[in-house]
This record gives structure tokens, sequence and C-alpha cells, in this order.
């Protein structure tokens, strides 16, 4: 008999069942299948009989056809089913398995859908999607395992971060068989990842792979190993050893793991290193380092180099040395002893002469930003009235920090009254002019507001840079606004914002029920879509709008849906900022959205259903799972 024939019928009938049974008559590739089916069928009656039935088909008309399908795809079926089988030949072995200890999801394919396609395609817009949908807690599904293990080795590599840090560790130890198999220790991002999350998962277990990695594998391979050892007293003497390698990128992480250890020979490495061409690699982990002798090594560098700065003729003052001083200060990040402090303090009050002070790459304003920088992180109660004392006497330059410190020390009132009249100040509207004290003051505490007001910045680029920082701990990666976050602002900032025409501040501390809020986002709302291009600032007035419960919200959200996702060529883009907003909509959206979805395209269509599932969902419209 044959079979493969047999299954060649099976799939025309299948295409003609889903074409249309009048596509049969006189089809060609029927007509090829008669003349092996007739030759089958002088062995195997039954051949015959559906060699038949096919020469029915071919023949029949319009009327007929569709009866003449039907019976040949019963009788093709009735064949193929007493043929198959059912098992197979050889010695049953155990499938490998794994638990994973994560609860059942409800979760639809639809839903699911574009972010296993933003897992494992490629494009942009495809961050933003799983961001979102890990924030929702969309990734607690077992189907999405295989996709996030693929997404390791993505071309964008924030994308494979996230994966890496965020969602892959939540699905537990049951992933490490998948991850070990997959790894190459002569690979580099995806393998580099692989490695940090096994270790991660089972540092135990993964031990002979990170020093086997150590020994044998890729610079990238080698760099991850290295960080594996972190805070391993153990493997002190291995991560030591790399600290000789030829490669600056092994010794930065060999410097980094061995940063929390005050033994005598590790000192002596981080002072080697602070004396020479690794300064730029080795400040941070200095900082982090509690051994005296290497604190007493700092302070009494740093005062020779402060010192030789000033000494000098004020024509070459810092030439050739205020770049290397800059670096070096790098090395009291995060400390808070009375002598880094005291010195921090004691440079500060030097700032007028150090302000003279210039380098090929830096300046003596530079200089001044970094140590107010590091008073505020050293969060010391003598540092932050240090620079809360002369607010009033400082530049725009230095003003935010004193912002900062004022903020950790005072009263939201107090704050208030000191830093509002640079936000109000006579003449501060309209056209920014360059090198006015006015307008750069009234910035300066515009964007110190900013950064205060912000607890969770939804900013992808943000994440990046923390991340960089902490495997580096670069002091030019030391953001003030990681020092002033959610500071608790006086009800009268808002008014002052209003009154200032500073549409971020208004944004970020809109209030429901604000009258000249409301007005104001209306406004912007019916301004902005009136131009061409502006998605981003819509999307931040719909997202102020909804957070406040704005009586406008539905028909301002439906009226740019319309704009932007039925008018736009590649709306894909556009999904993720309006859909995102739609699990906080008033259940009044309900009806106009339904209506659009059969309206919009396949992709888009997709993106937006899971969105309006989510508010159905919280409005009680749906069964929750």
């Amino acid at each position: 008999m044959s079979i493969p024939v047999l299954v060649q019928v099976h799939d025309e009938v299948r295409r003609l069942a889903i074409a249309g049974s009048n596509l049969a008559i006189g089809d060609f590739r029927l007509k090829k299948l008669i003349a092996p089916l007739e030759q089958s069928g002088q062995k195997a009656p039954v051949f015959a009989r559906i060699a038949a039935a096919v020469q029915s088909l071919v023949e029949a008309t319009e009327q007929t056809s569709a009866q003449a399908l039907l019976e040949l795809s019963t009788l093709v079926n009735a064949v193929l089913y007493t043929q198959g089988e059912t098992g197979i030949s050889g010695k049953l072995q155990p499938i490998q398995t794994a638990e994973l200890d994560l609860p059942t999801s409800g979760t639809s394919a639809r839903v699911l859908k574009p972010l296993i396609e933003a897992l494992t395609s490629t494009g942009s817009g495809r961050f933003e999607i799983v961001r979102d949908a890990f924030q929702r807690g969309a990734f607690r599904d077992i189907r999405l395992v295989n996709p996030a293990l693929k997404a390791l080795g993505d071309n964008y590599g924030e994308l494979a971060d996230l994966v890496a840090d965020e969602i892959l560790p939540a699905f537990g130890r049951s992933i490490y068989p998948e991850l070990k198999s997959a790894f190459d220790q002569k690979g580099k991002g995806a393998d580099v990842r692989r490695l940090r999350l096994l270790h991660q998962l089972d540092p135990e277990a993964t031990l002979p792979l990170v020093r086997d990695a150590l020994e044998n594998g890729s610079k990238e391979v080698r760099v991850a190993a290295i960080s594996c050892l972190n805070h391993s007293m153990e493997e002190l003497p291995l991560v030591l050893e790399q600290a000789k390698s030829k490669n600056k990128e092994v010794r930065s992480a060999a410097l980094q793991a061995m940063a929390a250890f005050p033994a005598d020979d590790v000192v002596d490495v981080l002072i080697s290193a602070l004396s020479g061409k690794d300064l730029d690699i080795a400040v941070g982990p200095a900082s982090q380092n509690t051994s005296p002798r290497l604190l007493q090594f700092v302070l009494d560098h740093a005062r020779q180099q402060r010192d030789a700065i000033l000494g000098t003729t004020e024509k070459n003052r810092g030439k050739g040395k205020l770049a290397a001083f800059r670096s070096f200060l790098g090395c009291f990040i995060g400390r808070d002893d009375r002598a880094s402090v005291d010195f921090l303090i004691e440079t500060f009050g030097l700032r007028e002469e150090l302000a003279k002070a210039r380098d090929t790459d830096c300046g003596g304003e530079d200089l001044n930003r970094l140590v107010a920088l590091l008073l505020v992180a050293s969060d010391a109660k003598s540092a932050l009235q240090t620079l809360t004392d002369v607010y009033q006497e400082l530049d725009a330059s230095l003003l935010t920090y004193a912002f900062a410190a004022a903020a950790k020390t005072c009263s939201s009132d107090r704050l208030y009254a000191m830093f509002s009249p640079f936000l109000l100040a006579e003449g501060a509207k309209g056209k920014r002019k360059r090198n006015d004290p006015v307008e750069d003051k009234r910035e300066a505490v515009r964007w110190s507001l900013l950064q205060a007001a912000q607890e969770n910045p939804d900013d992808s680029y943000r994440y990046l840079r923390r991340r960089h920082r902490l495997q580096t701990f670069l002091v030019e990666e030391l953001e003030m606004g990681d020092v002033i976050r959610s500071v608790q602002l006086s009800p009268k900032w808002l008014d002052a914002a209003v009154q200032s025409e500073s549409s971020e501040l208004i944004h970020l501390l809109a209030a429901s029920g604000h009258k000249p809020v409301l007005a104001w986002l209306s406004a912007t709302l019916n301004r902005l879509l009136q131009q061409r291009d502006v998605h981003w600032e819509v999307a931040q007035v719909l997202q102020t709008m909804n957070r406040i419960q704005h009586p406008d919200i539905v028909p301002g959200y439906m009226k740019t849906v319309e704009r932007f996702l039925l008018k736009k060529t590649n709306s894909h883009y556009y999904v993720y900022w309006l859909g995102r907003l739609i699990p906080d909509l008033p259940a009044a959206a309900l009806p106009p959205l339904e209506a659009l979805i059969p309206k919009l395209s396949d992709r888009a269509a997709d993106l937006i259903v899971g969105y309006v599932a989510e508010l159905k969902r919280k409005h009680g419209a749906l069964e929750t799972s």
C-alpha cells in the first residue's frame, strides 16, 4: 500500500475544504494522484475506491462538488486512521521534566501572541512591550519560558538584559538545565547572561562552571565569571590573580570583585591601581572598601592632589592635575565616615579658588559640582547643612545640590519658601536667554523638582544607566536624580508650576480637582492634536489626565486613538504609548474601545485587545480567572 500517496490526497482534501470545493473541479493536483492510487488499488481494493472518489471529485459540477469532497474526505480519513501508528519501537525511557514554581495563568493566547512576537522577532518598540508586560505580571505563564530563554541572545542588548535581570529569575531553578545546556564558554553576550543567571539560580552548582570559564572562556565570559566570584572569600586568590591580567576589562572586574575585602593583599592591589594607569577602574572598588589603611591613603593622596592644584599660579592652576584629581574623588562615593566628610566640606569651602582651575577636558566648575554631589550622596548631617546654609550665594550650577540637601533636612513648607522664589522670579517666563542668572537658577530649581517628584521614572535608559553604574562605579554615572528622588513636596509647588508654565512639573505634580490644571490639560491636548508628529507630548498629557481621572479623559483618549491608530500607516509604535493607558481608564471607555478594535490592523488589534481585557476585569465586565 502507498501511504505517502494517501497522505498527499489528505493534504489536498484539507486545502480544498478551506479554499472551496468548486476549486476541485478539474484540479491538476488531484488528477496526478489518480494513477498511483489505481496502481495501489491492484493490491488493496480500498485504494481503487479512493481513486474513484478522486475521479468523481475532479469531474463533479459546482452543484455536486461539495458532496463529492465530503465523501472523499470521509474515506481518506477512515483509511489513514486504521493505518496510523500509535507507538514506536525501542526501550521506554523517562522524559526529563522540570517543575516550574508558577501558578496556572489565565492569559489568553491572543494576549500572549504580541508578547511572544516581541521576544522572538526584531524591530523597534519591543522593549516597551516586554517591560510593560513584565510590570503587569504577564510573564507568570509557562508558555513564555522558551521565548524568554531565546531572548537572552536578542540583538537589542537592553531587551536581553531586562529578560536576564528581571524576567527569567522568576522562573526559578527549573530553567537551570536548559540554561546550562545552551551555555558556551567561548560565547559573548547571550552566554555572559546565561552564566550570571546560572550562578544567581544556584551558586554552588555553578561554581565548577565558573572556574572553568575563568580559565578557558572568552574575554566577555571571563569578566562574567569574575563577577560571579564577588564576595567569595574562598575564591579570592583566583580573583587576585585576574587583577594582573593584560586585559583592562578583566582587571576591572577583578578589582570590583575584591572590593568588599579589607585584607592587606587586596589593599595593596587597590593602592597600586589608584597610583597607576588603572585609576579610573579602581576608584569605585576603593570607595567600597572599609580598610582604614586604604582610607588613610585616599585622604592623604587627595589632599596632595588638591594642594598641588591650589599651589600653582592662577594661570596654570589645574593644568595636567585637575582631571586626575576629579577622577580620584570617585574614591569618596558613598563614604560617610567623619574624615571623608570633613575633607569634602573643606574642599567645598575652597570652591572659589578651585573654580579658576582649568585642564584639557574639565574645569574647576566641574570639580565643584562633583564635590557638592558627593556631599549630598554621603547623607551626613554636617555635609547637608553645609550646602543648605549657603544656598542663596550659590550659582545655578551648584544650586541644585543645595536643593537636594535642603530636601533631606528641611520641612516641605520650608523647602518651598527657600526655593520657590527662584522658580517664580520676574522675567522667568518666555524665551530662555543665554547667560541669564535668573533663568539659569529657575532652570536649576525646575530640574531639581522634576528629579525630586519622580518615584518610578518611566525611562528605559535610566534603568540601563543604573545597571551600568552598578557594574563600573564610574563617578561620571552618579546622578542627582538618584539622591533626591521621592521627596515630600508641598502642594504649593503645583500652583507655582502652573504660574511658571512648566509643563513637565504640571504633569508630575497634577492632582485631582485642581481646576487650573484641568483646564490646562484640556487646552494642551486640543492644541497638540492640531499639530503633526507630537505623539510623545500627547501621550504624556493623556497619562496625566488618566492618572487624575480628568472628566474629559474618555473623549480625549478616543480622539487621540483615532488620530494615531486609524490614520497612521505605521501604528505599531503608537500602540504601546496609547494601549498601556487603557487598564486605568474609567468603565465608560469600554463601549467605544470595543467598537474601535475591528477597525484596527491585525497587529494593532492583537496588542490592544489584551489591555481592553484588563479594563474589563478591573470593572467586573469579565470573570476574574
